[in-house]
C-alpha cells in the first residue's frame, strides 16, 4: 500500500491525467472516499497548528474561530465537501459524465498530497524560510493544474477548457456558500470566542 501510494504521489505529479484515471480504475466506494477525506482533514489540522507553534502569526487574526482545532478541522471538511459537491454539479451543467464518488477520491486524494507537502513546507522553513514559501506558493498553483486534470478526466470533458469552467464554477460557488455559512455563524470579522 505504501509502494502504491508513493508511485501514485509521483505520477500525480508528472502526469496527473493518467493519476486520475488510476484513482477512477480503484472504483472507491463513497464511504472509503468520504474517510480519507476525514484523516486528511485531521493530518492537515495537526499540521496546520504545528506550523502556527512554530512559526505563530500576528495576534491579530481575523478568523478568530480558527484558532481553535476543531473549528478548523470542521471548516477544512466542510470546505473540501462542498467542493467535490460542486464539481459534481456543476460538472452535470456542462455535460460532464463524473460520478461524485471518483471526484470525493481524486480530491480526497490531493488533501493527503497536500498533508506531505505541509510536512516538507514545515521543514524547509525552519532551514530556509523563503524556499518553503515558494514551494507552498509554487505547490498550491500546481495544485490547480492537477485539479483540472483530475476533473478534466472524471468528467470526461473532450476540451481542458470546459475542465477550467467547471473548476472555475466550483470556486464561485464555494466562496457564495462558505460566506453566507460563516456570516450565519457569527464569525465574520470579529471572531467568536474560544470554547
Amino acid at each position: 500500500m505504501i509502494d502504491f501510494a508513493k508511485d501514485l504521489f509521483r505520477e500525480t505529479i508528472l502526469d496527473p491525467a493518467e493519476a486520475g484515471r488510476r484513482i477512477m480504475a480503484l472504483n472507491m466506494p463513497v464511504n472509503a472516499g468520504w474517510m480519507l477525506l476525514g484523516l486528511a482533514t485531521v493530518l492537515n489540522t495537526l499540521l496546520f497548528f504545528t506550523m502556527d507553534a512554530l512559526f505563530p502569526a500576528p495576534d491579530a487574526l481575523p478568523f478568530l474561530f480558527l484558532t481553535v482545532p476543531w473549528r478548523v478541522a470542521l471548516t477544512m471538511f466542510v470546505a473540501v465537501s462542498v467542493s467535490v459537491v460542486a464539481l459534481a454539479l456543476s460538472g452535470r451543467i456542462l455535460d460532464g459524465q463524473g460520478r461524485f464518488g471518483d471526484l470525493l477520491a481524486m480530491v480526497a486524494w490531493l488533501q493527503m498530497m497536500r498533508v506531505a507537502l505541509q510536512v516538507v513546507t514545515i521543514l524547509l522553513t525552519l532551514f530556509a524560510p523563503l524556499i518553503g514559501a515558494l514551494l507552498a506558493f509554487g505547490a498550491g498553483i500546481y495544485g490547480i493544474w492537477i485539479l483540472i486534470q483530475f476533473v478534466n478526466v472524471a468528467q470526461g470533458f473532450k476540451s481542458i477548457g470546459k475542465a477550467v469552467m467547471n473548476v472555475v464554477l466550483t470556486m464561485v460557488a464555494l466562496v457564495m456558500i462558505l460566506s453566507l455559512l460563516l456570516s450565519v455563524m457569527g464569525v465574520a470579522m470579529i471572531g467568536v470566542p474560544d470554547v
